[in-house]
C-alpha cells in the first residue's frame, strides 16, 4: 500500500514538473512567454500554447530577443541593423535639380526640376532652351518647351518585413507628362518663279500626352540619375514662310519637335526619352 501511494505521488510530481517544463520567449517588447516551440525558421518562430493545442502561432524573429528551451539551451537574436537603421524620410531630401545629359547633342538645353510631394509621388516640371545645342537638321532653330509630369513610384510584388524604400525619391515609377514647344526654324525651298532654292523662316508648335515608364537612382542623398521610356499622342504643325506658299513643291518636316518624336498628322503617336543627371537639394 506504501509502495503504491509512493509511485503516486512520483508520477504527480513528475507530471507537475512536466507541466511546468516548457519553453520561454523574451520578446523584445518585455513580453515573456510560456510555450511550446514547433520551428525557428529564418524570418519567423513558431509555437503553441499548450502542447496539445492544434493552434500554431508565429511571430517575426525580429521581434523576439532570446529563447530558453526546455532542456535549458538559449537562443540569442540579434536585431538586423537594416531594421533598426530603416531610413526616415524627413531627414532625405526631396528636391533634385537635374539637366538632359544628351540633349545638347540634338540641337536643345534640358533643365528639370523634381519635388517629391511624398514618399513614392513626385511632380516633374522641364524647360528646353531650343537651339542651344549642336543643329543636327542644320535648320538654325530657337525656341523653348515646357513639360510637367507626375511620378507614381511602382510597388514590388510583395514585401518582406519592414521592407521600405532607401530613399523617398528613389524607384521605377509611371509618369503622365504633358509636353509643349514652339520655336523658329529655317526652312529651305524651290521658288518655281526664279528657278532656285531659296530659304525663309517657319515655325512649328508641337503638343503631346505621354505616358512614361522609367527609374530613378540616388546615390549617398546628393546625387540623382533618371531615365525612362515614353509613348503618347501629339501633334506637331508647321507654319512656312509668307515668301513660300503657294510657291513651294517639296519641304521635309523634321521628325523632331525637341521636345518629342512624332506627332505627325497621318500618325499622331509620339516617343520620348529621357537621360538626367542632377543633384538633391
Amino acid at each position: 500500500m506504501k509502495k503504491s501511494l509512493l509511485f503516486s505521488l512520483v508520477g504527480m510530481l513528475f507530471l507537475s514538473i512536466s507541466s511546468y517544463a516548457q519553453d520561454v520567449l523574451h520578446m523584445r517588447n518585455g513580453d515573456v512567454l510560456d510555450v511550446y516551440i514547433t520551428e525557428i525558421g529564418v524570418e519567423e518562430i513558431s509555437y503553441k500554447e499548450t502542447e496539445t493545442s492544434r493552434v500554431q502561432i508565429s511571430v517575426a524573429k525580429s521581434e523576439v530577443a532570446m529563447i530558453i528551451m526546455e532542456n535549458g539551451r538559449r537562443y540569442e537574436f540579434e536585431l538586423d541593423q537594416r531594421i533598426v537603421s530603416a531610413p526616415d524620410y524627413n531627414l532625405q531630401r526631396h528636391r533634385a535639380l537635374k539637366v538632359g545629359f544628351f540633349t545638347p547633342l540634338y540641337g536643345s538645353f534640358r533643365v528639370e526640376y523634381e519635388h517629391n510631394l511624398k514618399p513614392g509621388q513626385s511632380l516633374l516640371a522641364s524647360t528646353n532652351i531650343i537651339g542651344l545645342g549642336k543643329d543636327l537638321y542644320e535648320e538654325n532653330p530657337g525656341g523653348i518647351g515646357f513639360s510637367v509630369g507626375y511620378k507614381f513610384m511602382t510597388s514590388p510584388e510583395y514585401y518582406l518585413e519592414r521592407q521600405k524604400r532607401s530613399h523617398r525619391m528613389m524607384g521605377s515609377y509611371f509618369m503622365i507628362e504633358g509636353a509643349f514647344s514652339a520655336y523658329g526654324h529655317d526652312v529651305e525651298y524651290y521658288n518655281n518663279n526664279t528657278y532656285a532654292y531659296e530659304s525663309g523662316r517657319g515655325s512649328s508648335v508641337g503638343a503631346a500626352l505621354i505616358l512614361s515608364y522609367g527609374k530613378q537612382y540616388v546615390m549617398g542623398n546628393s546625387f540623382v540619375l533618371d531615365y525612362s521610356f515614353g509613348m503618347g499622342y501629339g501633334s506637331t504643325s508647321t507654319t512656312l514662310p509668307s515668301a513660300a506658299k503657294g510657291n513651294i513643291d517639296y519641304y521635309e518636316v523634321m521628325p523632331s519637335s525637341y521636345n518629342f518624336i512624332g506627332g505627325f498628322e497621318e500618325f499622331p503617336l509620339v516617343f520620348k526619352t529621357r537621360l538626367s543627371i542632377g543633384l538633391l537639394l
